[in-house]
């Protein structure tokens, strides 16, 4: 039921609530086989996104509470990411961890596929309403799928400023599994070698 409520509130809210948000703009081809995901990010009217320490496997949430780590976004199960690919404008770090980092308050569907996490670097304070960049990272994969982000921003005015606020929603995601028939399936020269082994075996069992 906590859950229903957290999805259908935030799904329902203005603008004003909805703190940091991706949105998927393209999957392009890259070398390797490989594919880049785009996102852009926007944060909402009223929030900042303010820098910290980085945001762990669980951060502080709900109403009325001060953050001790960096105002992020978090793109849940990611499959196929291929590491070191990530990039992401300045002002900004990047962390994965099968389990991603997620405000207390909201109740993301999170499998042990790895997550995605941006966040603010110390020191650095972006004000909204603003577009905030261009966030990518590679995938062997170019299928999509919907899953969760959960983002945390910090409330700009009014009684409550400086206290977090907490989003969740659907964003495109990759989805698939590794193509390992190479693995299965023997190339010919090997059947070849392997049945000329069993001729030579046959042929000396009879010498013998």
């Amino acid at each position: 039921m906590t859950k229903l409520w957290a999805v259908v509130a935030l799904a329902t809210a203005s603008p004003l609530f909805a703190s940091i948000t991706p949105t998927l703009t393209s999957v392009t081809p890259a070398s390797g086989g490989e594919f880049i995901w785009s996102y852009t990010v926007n944060l909402a009217q009223d929030q900042n996104a303010v820098g910290g320490p980085a945001p762990g496997t669980s951060t502080p949430g709900g109403i009325g509470v001060v953050s001790t780590m960096a105002d992020y976004f978090t793109i849940y199960d990611f499959s196929g990411f291929v590491s070191g690919s990530n990039a992401q404008p300045a002002g900004w770090s990047f962390k994965t961890s099968p389990q991603g980092s997620t405000p207390t308050d909201v109740l993301p569907t999170d499998t042990p596929v790895i997550n995605l996490t941006w966040y603010v670097n110390q020191g650095t304070t972006f004000v909204g309403p603003m577009n905030l960049g261009t966030f990518t990272a590679r995938s062997i994969f170019s299928a999509q799928i919907m899953a969760n982000y959960t983002g945390q921003g910090t409330r700009a005015t009014g009684a409550v400023a400086g206290t977090e606020i907490s989003t969740i929603g659907t964003v495109s995601v990759p989805t698939g599994t590794p193509d390992v028939t190479t693995l299965d399936t023997p190339e010919p020269t090997s059947l070849l070698l392997f049945a000329g082994g069993l001729a030579l075996f046959a042929g000396l069992r009879r010498r013998l």
